[in-house]
This record gives C-alpha cells, structure tokens and sequence, in this order.
C-alpha cells in the first residue's frame, strides 16, 4: 500500500471527481481513497483507467456502507463497486462504520467471501474503536484479523490509545481528515515548524502521521496543493533537532486537543 492516499468524500460525482483524480495520478499519488457512499466510484474508476498509470501501480480502497450491511448485502455492495470501479479486483475494501452489532458479523463474512472469490484482495474496517475490535477478536477467535483500521488521526486528535493497540495488533492505521478539513491550518505551531523546515502546514501535518507510522488520507482543492503535499519524502520533522537543536515531533505531539472534524464512533456505535 501507497505511503499516503488522495481522498475523494465529498467531491461531486462526474467531471470534478475524475478531474480531480487525473491530477493527483499526474502530481504522483497512486493511492486513490473513496466509497459507496461518496457515490463517486464510477467516476475514478474512469479517471485511473484513463490515466495511463498501469491498474497495478494504483491501489484503491472503497468502503461498504451500514445500509448495505449483512451477509448477502454487503456480497451485492462488493460486486456493485467491483462493477462501477471497473479495475477487477479492488485493493481494499472497509466496513464504512462498525454498524450495529448483530449484522456486524455477518458482513465481515461477506467481505471474507468476496475476497475469496477474487473481488476483492484485501478487507478491513473503519472507524472501529478499541471495543469494536477486541469484539471481533472474540467472536473470529481463530480468524483472520483486519488488515487495516482507517479513522480520524492528527496532531490535534492523535488517538494514542487506539493507534498503538492497532499497531500492536498487525492493524495498519489510515489516517482520514490528516488535514483537519484545512480547519487548524494557520495554528501558529504549525506556522513556525513550516519556517523551520521550509514546507508548508499541510506538509508538516502529513510527514507528522507516516512517521507516526500512519498512512495519511487528505483531499486538496487545487492541483497545485496537490501536487505540493505530495512532496513528503526528501525530508523529515526532526526528533532530535534541526539546526536549533528541537525536537519537531514532540512539539506536535503537544497539539493534541482532542478535536474532530467526524462523527465519535464510541458515541454513535454500540460494542
């Protein structure tokens, strides 16, 4: 899996979605990040098909929605977004939210069949908290875990707790709303690291989650932005000092404010 993704909630269906995948293939992601839910599947299946990038160096995670959850529902929402993306087998598929309990279950099933029949080649969930998963450990006791759990990280909403128990677990973490929605951008931490290091906010915000060991999710509104947050790899946020001598990740890591741009799973989900 691509180091971080381009993320397409949000982005109306039609020529602005596959606009706006055009240009994040041509500035270099190869991590494209949508659902059935967002209802444009269609749209960056055609993008990345008319792209030239060959299917295998762009990996593509979509996610099935609560309405579509049960066994044989999520097996028809699979073979829909298998149908619409139009890029045989799909990378990765999540479990959108955990959903209620008694269906949860079953729907994991049904992404395990869909992998098994080669729709699919790698399932995982989203949004799930520390509960959800040690529920499902119990109840999959000698089955297979999610290979990935994506939610809300960032400096301002870090997760510690969840992050480390997936980390522990084998869980790899994505990390959605890496940028905040853009709504802690001219923090003035941030503005004096991006000084520091010459690069910008939304730079820093990123190269804070891969060294986290996170796999960053974010949308940008022009190719420019794009392209520019791309740029995550010649450098790195110091741990033990630039030429002052700090420590740039602890110093993020002090932005921590417990602020949310998404729903609070553990509030909305019953274990």
């Amino acid at each position: 899996m691509p180091s971080f993704g381009f993320g397409v909630f949000q982005i109306p269906k039609g020529e602005a979605t596959q606009r706006a995948v055009k240009e994040a293939l041509e500035a270099g992601c190869r991590h494209i990040d949508t659902a059935t839910h967002y209802g444009n599947e269609a749209d960056v299946g055609v993008a990345i098909r008319a792209s030239g990038v060959p299917r295998e160096h762009v990996w593509v995670t979509t996610k099935v929605c609560t309405v579509d959850f049960g066994k044989e529902r999520t097996k028809d929402a699979v073979r829909r977004s298998y149908d619409l993306l139009e890029l045989g087998p799909i990378n990765l598929v999540l479990l959108h939210f955990p959903g209620p309990p008694w269906l949860r279950d079953e729907t994991w099933k049904g992404l395990q069949e869909c992998r098994d029949e080669g729709l699919v080649l790698n399932i995982g969930v989203s949004n799930f908290e520390i509960e959800h998963l040690e529920r499902h450990f119990r109840v999959f006791k000698d089955g297979e875990i999610p290979c990935v759990n994506q939610f809300e990280v960032s400096p301002f909403l870090q997760r510690r707790e969840l992050v480390r128990f997936c980390q522990e677990n084998g869980i790899l973490v994505q990390a959605y709303s890496a940028l905040c929605q853009g709504r802690r951008i001219d923090d003035p931490t941030l503005d004096r690291i991006s000084r520091i290091v010459s690069k910008s906010p939304a730079q820093i915000l990123l190269r804070w989650s891969i060294q986290r060991g996170l796999v960053p999710l974010f949308k940008s509104c022009s190719p420019s932005q794009r392209k520019e947050n791309f740029d995550l790899f010649d450098w790195t946020l110091s741990e033990g000092g630039q030429e002052e001598g700090e420590n740039l990740m602890e110093q993020l890591d002090q932005l921590e404010a417990n602020f949310r741009t998404g729903i609070n799973p553990k509030a909305n989900f019953p274990v």
